[in-house]
């Protein structure tokens, strides 16, 4: 049996518990209270964090159960669903957001010089926000639509060790550009915006501020190039310009030069566009743009495989019926217009993900050379065939695509039709036993 202390009283003997009876007593906290304080309220909080709790009626069961065991873990006062809904409900917020401020300041030096995949030396922050959906009839202040509630949760994230440092929570409708207005750049740091922030006006603080932002621009954004930089395509970048904004209200807003660089990369909202889903359905299946695109080789190349039906085969007639079978349906499924695209996307993205490179050549080609492997291999323990699987594998294949998987992914050739992929394919297996002529005693 453990004599020792439990896992989470050993977590929150790192709290300086000194600073957070400062927040309490900043703004009254405890006062006429006779029990469940608000250190009760924090600990109950933790506790439901740290074990995934989904209900304060699931708190209180989950507590109820380690009766004999609350004192060792902190708690001093009784917990019960109707008390930390009041206490929820009444306390001062300020108290905790004051709190998570001085772990945020406790926190964020233990990881300053942490690598973060970018060799830079000041401090480089994320800015975006997230919304959250909620139940009308349950939060009808919140109202965002006309049968739909929501608030927006603001985000400055500390890209050393991923720690937020600035969290808002406003009202759905809240553009996010506003949120600019709510803190005052860092000197030296480096913020990374989406395109939903472009307000020339906010953004021209940051500079007077001594600070940098990167930003996607809007496409009617009117600029003029002043001076060009020469670029290292394979890393991905594909312009380096510099330029002055030409509107008239853009130019007095932002009257100083900016940096335009143009880089070949893939949206995850283009990624959910093409495939006719929302982006938050796609991150509750996976967890970056990297693993959809290799989820999605992966599920393409299942139907590479050979079918079923496709007999044996036994002499040379049955082998060309054979090769024309499935090199018009290997044609088919990669000639399809949402594979190439899918191609074209993970081309974009092997310069700064090589796995998703390496899954396509892994996965989605092998897939394909796999199918023709085994059919080479079934003929040639017929005797019909001379020479490795694997070359012939690959012969067969260069004679089906000749150059139109590289037209198709340039965009210069238009898909082939049905007829005009059988034909393709018919061609490949004619030339191909042209290529192997029959050898001595084979069955005909």
């Amino acid at each position: 049996m453990n004599s020792g202390r439990t896992v989470f009283s050993q977590l929150i003997s790192f709290l300086p518990d000194r600073e957070f009876r400062r927040c309490v007593a900043r703004y009254g906290g405890d006062r006429r209270l006779r029990e469940f304080s608000c250190w009760d309220q924090y600990l109950t909080m933790a506790f439901a964090q740290l074990t995934y709790r989904e209900s304060l009626r699931d708190i209180e069961a989950c507590l109820r159960s380690l009766q004999g065991k609350l004192y060792h873990l902190g708690f001093r006062g009784h917990v019960s669903r109707s008390t930390l809904a009041d206490a929820n409900e009444n306390r001062d917020w300020r108290i905790f957001a004051d709190f998570a401020q001085v772990l945020i300041g406790i926190a964020r030096p233990l990881y300053a010089h942490d690598p973060m995949g970018v060799d830079l030396e000041q401090s480089l922050y994320a800015l975006d926000s997230t919304t959250i959906d909620l139940c009308l009839s349950l939060f009808p202040w919140a109202r965002f639509r006309k049968h739909k509630a929501a608030v927006k949760m603001h985000t400055l994230l500390d890209l050393h060790g991923n720690i937020p440092t600035f969290i808002r929570v406003t009202e759905g409708k809240m553009h996010d550009v506003n949120i600019l207005d709510e803190f005052l750049p860092e000197a030296g740091a480096f913020y990374v915006m989406d395109r939903g922030y472009i307000d020339f006006e906010r953004l021209f603080i940051f500079t007077l501020c001594s600070a940098f932002f990167v930003v996607r621009t809007k496409e009617n954004v009117l600029l003029q190039r002043r001076y060009s930089r020469p670029v290292d395509k394979p890393t991905g970048l594909r312009s380096d310009h510099t330029v002055i904004l030409t509107a008239i209200d853009s130019a007095k807003a932002y009257p100083d030069p900016l940096r335009r660089s143009g880089y070949a990369t893939t949206s995850t909202l283009e990624i959910a566009t093409r495939g006719r889903v929302s982006k938050r359905e796609l991150y509750a299946l996976v967890g970056n743009k990297q693993e959809m695109l290799i989820a999605c080789i992966s599920e393409r190349a299942k139907r590479l495989d050979v079918p079923a039906d496709l007999p044996v085969p036994r002499d040379r007639e049955t082998l060309e019926q054979v090769l024309a079978s499935f090199g018009a349906k290997l044609a088919r499924e990669v000639s399809d217009p949402t594979v190439i695209a899918l191609f074209r996307l993970a081309i974009g993205e092997a310069v700064q993900a090589p796995e998703v490179a390496r899954a396509l050549n892994s996965i989605g080609r092998e897939a394909s050379r796999a199918a023709l492997r085994k059919i080479m291999a079934e003929a040639q323990a017929s005797g019909l065939l001379t020479g490795g699987p694997a070359e012939l594998a690959e012969q067969f294949a260069g004679l089906l695509w000749r150059d139109l998987m590289v037209s198709l992914l340039l965009g210069v050739a238009e898909r082939p039709n049905p007829r005009e992929i059988a034909g393709r394919a018919r061609d490949a297996a004619a030339a191909f036993l042209q290529l192997h002529p029959l050898p001595n005693d084979a069955p005909a």
